[in-house]
């Protein structure tokens, strides 16, 4: 992160201001102006995030067997599960962490990216600024949809209604999540109050 006025770099390691260089004096990180190639693998991270979260809502998330026969369930059809046996507290919770959070997050990526990317976009930079905000801070609860599935199992376990074994949906929902968490640690905000779009991004 290079302050443009006096020629010097802060380190994004262990914060120390020097000349501008390849590398910190100090640690010895790797020295820049905005995270290289921020924006091109945040799409890719993001795109990949959206390909896995397919699967994952198409797939059964979870099989329950229950007088020796197997039933497979989407996360959906979990959801309404519950709606019809009016558990209506864990359905909500359900959907939130494991459908509504997931996508929300990809969309305002997107919509930072082409903020990011577009001049004409630029108008809404301060909208974009604070959903970085957003999203960043509800990152710290992105487990939470692979929990929220363990939830799921363990509150039919416990009431010992059947056995219940996770799905082919565990997988891609786990790694559209961690996808997710990628493409926005790898974001760079200062890219949002940069002119001439991801040009910047190598500088």
């Amino acid at each position: 992160m290079r302050d443009i006025y006096r020629g010097e770099v802060i380190c994004p390691v262990c914060g120390h201001v020097q000349p501008k260089g390849e590398r910190c004096r100090y640690c010895g990180s790797h020295l820049y102006h905005r995270k290289p190639n921020a924006l091109k693998w945040g799409i890719i991270y993001s795109l990949t995030a959206f390909a896995f979260l397919i699967p994952a809502n198409l797939l059964p998330i979870m099989e329950v067997i229950k007088l020796g026969k197997v039933y497979s369930n989407t996360i959906i059809g979990g959801i309404i599960a519950f709606l019809e046996d009016g558990d209506y507290f864990i359905a909500i919770v359900i959907f939130v962490a494991s459908v509504l959070i997931p996508f929300l997050k990809l969309f305002i990526l997107w919509f930072l990216f082409g903020v990011a990317e577009f001049d004409k976009w630029k108008r809404y930079r301060r909208v974009a600024t604070n959903l970085y905000k957003f999203i960043s801070f509800i990152g710290k609860y992105s487990m939470l949809d692979v929990f929220v599935v363990v939830l799921m199992v363990s509150f039919i376990q416990f009431g010992n209604l059947a056995e219940i074994k996770a799905g082919p949906a565990v997988i891609p929902f786990g790694l559209a999540v961690i996808f997710t968490i990628l493409a926005t640690e790898q974001f760079d905000p200062k890219l949002l109050w940069d002119k001439g779009g991801g040009k910047n991004e190598r500088s």
